[in-house]
């Protein structure tokens, strides 16, 4: 048989262990019918932590096999559930097989089970299992009708997933129970140990109910007093910590109306859990003095009389204080701060051979007085590639005068707030910084003051645009005069050059003569295409009049991806000689 695994996890809901039924048969009048319910703890692999439930209104289900062994399987998952009778017996009505092996493993005087669905299987699985009913065809020996629990872990997991199954049988539907348990990770040994729960049913609270209890240590397996729900459905087991780790049981045994159950606590050796709890201020004011409590508690209550250390850092540094808690666990220290800002406060205490270590933070803001920053750029709009000139100014601060500069060009795919840092520095004696920046495509310049000892930090920002860059080159000339090209001959090639690079893009170029005493339009290209490497190629064709004055521009329109606005290149002038 191949099985495929799959990791999943989820939240652990209550099921099935099993129903009490007497040997031969139900005895209820109830009409057969089928049902099948399945859970699984946290980190069963079976189930994932999940709760499944079927009936004969959603779902079909049959039965294969005969009376040493039946598979039922039941359509939505779909689900198959083996269960098997040791060799050359039967399964018996009424029993229940432990130390269940995977079926198709089982030799000898080994139970087989195995739960397949889902695309899931175990390589192998630890099962109980009970059978509640069973009835086989007299003539073809196949079974007609079936009902069992069970209780199954896959591999070498500790977590179960449990379910309960009947085909066409007459035992009565069981609803799921919850029972929770819960208690301390560790326990000195010899100290008490205390866990609670509750047992609920499908309608509520089960009380007055009876729960078998037993702890599992390294000595063995020993049964201890039973126990009896409140009112609410709670309950408490208590007990002494053995010499070794010890997991706890608590056992619903099961109703006609509501399935068994059983849940477990681990509890290691060691010391009790400790808790710190930090008193202050959220907010104080320099000067002015406030107080810092701590309080050290744990399981078995208050922790007197043992050191801990309370620690302070500020803008200022580090400070530590031995203290010794009092005879209701608690520490105290009053503080009159001179540094403004954060203070972190920090009561460690290291622990003993009953009590763990634990700490815990709490911090204190110290008013700061505010002070002003400007920043401005040198031009509201630059070209691309040209320099910007940042000039930042910080008024009244106390021990820093250091500004960060930081760059967020806003060019796809722009980078998150505030930007990269571009630039560190002390102002100078007139609370100046003067930076520069090239700029290809707009840019948020963001300046901060981190804040000293009295005054708080402030940032501003400035955020001035690019245009793009066009020029248009000619080509084909023979000669220059001055500024104007020459030529003889040949049709004058332009080549449109833009930056950044708007691949695909838009260019429009305007054709103006000088005649008349005038520039006088006479030709154009409205949307070129520029290239892969952001050029575009035009050919202006005329009949070369000689001595008539030409000149051409480009122009392009604003682009979000690069950031950058518009823009029209300088004229270009040439004449035909």
């Amino acid at each position: 048989m191949s099985v495929r695994r799959v990791l999943s996890g989820g939240l652990t809901l209550a099921l099935a262990l099993g129903l009490v039924a007497a040997v031969g048969g139900p005895a209820s009048a109830v009409a057969p019918s089928s049902s099948f319910d399945l859970s699984g703890e946290a980190g069963d692999f079976l189930t994932g932590g999940s709760t499944f439930a079927y009936t004969e209104a959603g779902s079909t289900f049959s039965l294969a096999g005969d009376a040493s062994y039946v598979k039922a399987t039941v359509s939505g998952a779909p689900w198959d559930i083996w269960f098997r009778a040791p060799q050359g017996a039967q399964l018996t009505v009424g029993t229940t097989y432990t130390g269940a092996v995977r079926a198709d493993l089982a030799t000898g005087a080994q139970p087989g089970f195995f739960l397949f669905g889902d695309g899931r299987g175990c390589n192998a699985e630890t099962t109980t299992f009970t059978v509640l009913d069973l009835a086989t065809d007299a003539g073809t020996g196949s079974p007609t009708a079936f009902a069992g629990t069970f209780e199954t872990r896959c591999d070498t997991s500790t977590a179960a997933a449990r379910g309960f199954i009947r085909v066409n049988s007459a035992v009565p539907y069981a609803a799921a129970a919850s029972l929770t348990l819960t208690g301390p990770a560790t326990t000195p040994v010899g100290r008490p140990v205390a866990l609670h729960g509750v047992l609920e049913g499908a309608t509520g609270v089960l009380a007055d109910t009876a729960l078998t209890v037993s702890r599992t240590d390294g000595s063995g397996t020993t049964a201890l007093a039973d126990v009896t729900t409140g009112a609410d459905g709670s309950f408490t087991v208590a007990d002494t910590m053995p010499a070794t780790d010890a997991s706890w049981s608590v056992a619903y045994a099961g109703s006609e109306t509501v399935q068994a159950f059983r849940a477990t606590h681990l509890v290691a050796v060691g010391p009790y859990p400790s808790t710190v709890a930090i008193t202050a201020p959220s907010t104080a004011s320099r000067g002015v003095a406030y107080k810092v409590v701590g309080l050290l508690g744990s399981v078995d209550g208050r922790v007197a009389g043992v050191p801990v250390r309370l620690t302070r850092r500020d803008l200022a540094g580090t400070r530590a204080y031995n203290l010794v808690t009092n005879a209701s666990g608690v520490v105290s220290y009053r503080d009159v701060p001179a540094v403004g800002g954060p203070v972190t406060w920090t009561l460690s205490y290291v622990g003993d051979a009953t009590h763990g270590a634990t700490s815990a933070s709490k911090v204190v803001t110290v008013s700061r007085l505010a002070t002003a920053i400007t920043i401005k750029s040198s031009l509201k709009v630059y070209v691309y590639g040209q320099k910007a000139v940042v000039t930042v100014h910080l008024g009244t601060t106390y021990n820093k005068r250091d500004v960060y500069l930081y760059a967020r060009p806003l060019a796809a795919p722009a980078p998150g707030a505030p930007g990269k840092l571009v630039a560190h520095a002390k102002v100078n004696r007139f609370g100046n910084a003067v930076f520069t920046y090239t700029m290809r495509s707009r840019t948020i310049f963001t300046v901060k003051y981190l804040g000293d000892y009295r005054y708080r930090p402030v940032s501003r920002t400035v955020a001035p645009y690019v245009r793009a860059k066009v020029a248009v080159v000619l080509s084909g000339w023979s000669s220059k005069s001055g500024s104007t090209f020459l030529y003889r001959g040949v049709d004058p090639l332009q080549t449109v050059v833009v930056t950044p690079n708007r691949s695909g893009q838009c260019f429009n170029l305007s054709v103006q003569a000088f005649q008349f005493g005038a520039w006088q339009s006479f030709t154009g290209l409205t949307c070129g295409t520029l290239d892969g490497t952001s050029r575009g190629y035009v050919l202006l064709t005329s009949n070369r009049a000689p001595g008539i004055l030409v000149r051409i521009r480009a122009t392009v329109g604003n682009d979000a991806a690069s950031q950058t606005l518009g823009n029209t290149s300088p004229w270009v002038y040439l004449k035909f000689v």
